[in-house]
């Protein structure tokens, strides 16, 4: 029996919080260093997860970004929420020195199957222009591979723009180098 995408969604994406710690110049979240005023609080995010059960089986997979969703606090009980709810989990982290290998081991374990990772260049000075941190491009690649040891499916997001589109193909080369 088809999907009726009118009665379900496929993906719910939620936007945990506006704390980041990069400077993206394209970032649509408007992210800032400290949690925005108005978050859902622990409280109203379960009741959240709560009502996505509503949607009945299979459920739809839950999207958690930012900001960095990382930065979200009490993010480890709101997986293990979700996850006790059979809520597939993605989550689409910064690459920030939050995102450590026992961080990402912690992840998976808690049921994270997929992560998107942002990927703006192929060659580090346009990832880097965009997204403000000196280093970024090589610790996105590092971040992609661990994620990709640990059993985490990794899908790249890349903004097109006049920056990026002539490395596009080049960008997609990596990416499938990277197994992602």
């Amino acid at each position: 029996m088809p999907l009726d995408l009118d009665a379900r969604p496929i993906l719910v994406f939620w936007e945990t919080t506006k704390a980041c710690g990069l400077a993206c110049k394209h970032c649509r979240a408007e992210a800032q260093r400290d949690p925005a005023p108005g978050e859902l609080s622990d409280a109203e995010s379960r009741r959240f997860l709560d009502s996505l059960t509503a949607f009945g089986r299979p459920r739809p997979v839950l999207v958690a970004t930012g900001g960095d969703v990382l930065a979200r606090r009490g993010l480890d009980g709101l997986l293990d929420h979700a996850g006790s709810l059979g809520i597939p989990l993605a989550l689409a982290p910064s690459v920030t020195p939050l995102l450590t290998e026992e961080r990402i081991a912690d992840l998976r374990r808690r049921g994270v199957k997929i992560a998107s990772i942002s990927l703006d260049g192929a060659e580090p000075e346009t990832h880097e222009r965009i997204r403000g941190v000196p280093g970024h491009h090589a610790a996105t690649l590092d971040a992609i591979r661990r994620l990709r040891r640990h059993g985490i499916t990794v899908q790249v997001n890349t903004v097109v723009m006049r920056e990026t589109v002539e490395e596009l193909p080049s960008i997609m080369r990596l990416i499938r180098e990277l197994g992602a």
